[in-house]
């Protein structure tokens, strides 16, 4: 009988002994054995001596045709830091390549490190309390991981102009967030986020400024797509990625296509969508 790749790492997931310790870690997360087989390339490979970019490179890659499921992170009643590797969406997808590369530079290669890693990034302040703590705006996420020296937006050292966010759609919007509908208590919370939000200065690359070879920019700098839409701040994030000709590609979970792909030039992509601003751009520390 012959199986497909993706069939025999959920065949022997399904075969791991989970011991009592780690079963409920085990059950809020997925994707467990892509980790540790990722873990071993990188090992055997050396690229644990790559610069940090590279390095991201290859875990990036590693996650082409991971199928694109949104809503991950809202299964659970409780917030909890879950971690799929098997099922990604755009946020997703970039903040669990930049934990993976933190944890091999670290010489952490166990799933425990990278769920750990990956609430570092995720909450404010590292610390989980409730629905409110994780960084839902992409605005906040760069905040407070430029706060914390995970990245640096590079964004105006490129030229990039001053940008003022009016953040509002969450809790102008609560019905579409199920927490939100049966915690109402939070609104308040989100709001004042969000109020914090306004009060800050951004900078973007407008799209009309964006070329296929854009210099400065290297393969793994993170792309947050700024967005005109009412009440948000960025539509949607990606990787950049340098091609042989040094043009930039756009690396990203595409709910479009269903999947981790490698798309085409960046401009072209954000020329296709009206709505679609421009870019912030955030390098891995």
């Amino acid at each position: 009988m012959n199986i497909t790749r993706r069939e025999m790492v959920k065949l022997l997931g399904a075969l791991m002994i989970i011991s009592p310790a780690s079963y409920l870690l085990s059950n809020q997360n997925s994707g467990n054995t892509r980790y540790y087989e990722i873990a071993q390339k990188a090992k055997t490979e050396g690229w644990i001596k790559l610069p940090i970019n590279q390095l991201m490179e290859k875990i990036a890659f590693e996650f082409i045709d991971v199928p694109y499921i949104g809503g991950t992170l809202d299964i659970s009643e409780q917030e909890t830091c879950t971690v799929y590797l098997d099922k990604l969406d755009c946020v997703t997808y970039f903040e669990t390549v930049i934990a993976i590369a933190f944890c091999f530079r670290a010489g952490k290669f166990d799933f425990e490190s990278l769920v750990a890693q990956v609430q570092k990034t995720r909450y404010r302040d590292s610390i989980i309390e409730n629905y409110t703590s994780r960084l839902h705006y992409t605005a906040d996420w760069i905040y407070y991981n430029v706060k914390n020296k995970i990245i640096k937006d590079i964004t105006k050292d490129l030229g990039g102009e001053k940008i003022k966010f009016n953040t509002y759609f969450m809790s102008a919007n609560p019905d579409k967030y199920n927490a939100l509908t049966k915690h109402p208590e939070f609104i308040p919370i989100i709001k004042a986020q969000e109020k914090e939000i306004n009060s800050r200065d951004y900078y973007y690359i407008p799209k009309d400024k964006l070329e296929k070879n854009i210099p400065g920019i290297q393969s793994c700098d993170i792309i947050a797509i700024t967005t005109s839409i009412g009440g948000l701040d960025y539509s949607h994030t990606g990787f950049a990625y340098k091609n042989e000709d040094d043009e930039i590609q756009f690396l990203h979970a595409s709910s479009a296509k269903k999947e981790v792909t490698l798309d085409t030039y960046l401009s072209r992509y954000l020329s296709r969508i009206n709505k679609d601003t421009g870019i912030t751009v955030l390098r891995p520390q």
